[in-house]
């Protein structure tokens, strides 16, 4: 004979409760059994999506890299698209955050 299944055994944990109800005929030795089992689907790893780069804002009160900030955005922000109002903010968005990055530079990562 096989060994029993350790599916079984690991799955044990899902029944809530189980009750055997008699059955109406009275010549026959079967009987109705009703079970509650809470079955929760298996988690998946999910990484974190990466986030922005981390700007330098130790810089931010140097002169020379606040001017070149400055000069960056100004160059860039006239040529910006005239359409919809979603477009023209990513375009902002986009544009501060690469000037940002440019004049300030990366924030060092720390190593733990």
């Amino acid at each position: 004979m096989a060994p029993p299944s350790t599916s079984r055994r690991n799955r044990i944990q899902d029944v809530h409760s189980t009750r055997s109800y008699h059955s109406a005929n009275c010549d026959t030795d079967h009987s109705l059994i009703i079970s509650n089992v809470i079955i929760k689907p298996k988690r998946l790893h999910h990484s974190k999506p990466k986030g922005l780069s981390k700007i330098n804002i130790a810089h931010t009160g140097d002169a020379e890299r606040t001017q070149r900030f400055i000069s960056l955005i100004s160059d860039i922000c006239p040529a910006g698209p005239d359409e919809s109002a979603e477009t023209r903010w990513h375009h902002l968005s986009s544009t501060i955050d690469e000037s940002a990055t440019q004049a300030c530079g990366m924030k060092p990562r720390k190593k733990y």
